[in-house]
């Protein structure tokens, strides 16, 4: 795991680094990536590497910029600048509905759950993106994360609304997952 802050990567040396230090064929490549929100830029020059399997923290004060730099990943905020490659496809104004089908998934911040919606309705909203897949292989996938979350199973007729902060956090990991992610990203996960 690396570790990403104000003054850049920490971590043990990087074996899929070349000889200059840059990453070697990056799943998720962000390079000068600057994004304004109206006419106020927060985000300036941002580069980040991602391996395929890797797993990054980005660590900083609030206002940093992390959200954001997700948001720019995911399709949600377009860059003003820079570039953003995964899997060696420009993504940098792809759109979040393309950075879904391309196997983008974000799981936002806070409770990112329709609390009027019961678990088995998130479920079926969080598999729109395979409307074209046989269902048995959707029930399955669903079936593969109740495994993993047995209380969503139990509460699967219940209003999210009215489920624990942590079965809220379990709901939103598990639609990420029914999804089959190729690069999960959660933001603010506690």
């Amino acid at each position: 795991m690396r570790f990403f802050g104000r003054g850049g990567a920490t971590a043990a040396a990087d074996a899929t680094a070349d000889g200059d230090g840059k990453a070697v064929g990056a799943f998720l490549e962000c390079r000068g990536v600057d994004v304004a929100y109206d006419q106020v830029q927060v985000l300036f020059g941002v580069d980040l590497d991602v391996q395929e399997g890797e797993i990054i923290a980005l660590l900083g004060t609030n206002g940093a910029g992390k959200s954001t730099l997700l948001k720019a990943i995911s399709g949600l905020v377009d860059p003003i600048a820079g570039s953003i490659r995964f899997d060696g496809r420009d993504i940098t104004h792809a759109d979040a509905v393309r950075t879904a089908k391309m196997g983008i998934v974000q799981v936002p911040g806070g409770r990112a759950v329709f609390p009027t919606l019961t678990v088995g309705e998130h479920f079926k909203c969080g598999t729109w993106l395979y409307a074209g897949e046989e269902p048995a292989e959707v029930q399955r996938r669903i079936d593969t994360v109740l495994e993993q979350f047995p209380r969503l199973r139990e509460r699967w007729d219940q209003m999210a609304g009215n489920l624990s902060g942590g079965e809220q956090q379990q709901l939103g990991l598990g639609m990420a997952f029914v999804a089959k992610p190729r690069l999960l990203i959660i933001d603010e996960l506690s």
